[in-house]
């Protein structure tokens, strides 16, 4: 193993990297290990804010797909959001909208604060019960 020691001049904090990677310079080592980070960053704001639980292929497009869905779904909801100022946090927004619905109702009403608690609860509460009428 080698140790690096850097010195974040950002943050004013002394690091101690352990590495495998002795090709590479101190510096180089520093800025795999950065970039890294910001990929751990990325995943756990996925892992946050997406409805990805698990990644239904291993091949890199598969993972690449899923992942380019996610972020476009979570945009197109912040955007209907914003531009209806819909005064619900997001989570909510998304709890709303992945609930398979049995009756029509207007986006709007549907996050209407105490309207979009009723509707999770009622629908929680009577998942086993749904009927359909036809």
């Amino acid at each position: 193993m080698r140790r690096v020691h850097l010195i974040d001049a950002h943050h004013g904090q002394d690091l101690v990297l352990l590495s495998n990677i002795f090709s590479s310079s101190a510096t180089q080592v520093a800025t795999y290990y950065k970039q890294r980070w910001q990929i751990e960053l990325f995943f756990k704001w996925i892992k946050q804010h997406l409805p990805v639980k698990a990644f239904y292929g291993h091949s890199s497009n598969t993972v690449k797909t899923q992942i380019w869905t996610a972020v476009c779904t979570y945009l197109i909801i912040k955007i209907v959001q914003k531009t209806n100022d819909f005064n619900v946090k997001l989570h909510t927004m998304m709890q709303v909208l992945m609930v398979p619905y049995c009756s029509i109702c207007r986006l709007k009403s549907c996050f209407l604060i105490n309207h979009s608690r009723n509707i999770i609860s009622s629908l929680l509460t009577n998942w086993g019960s749904l009927t359909f009428n036809f």
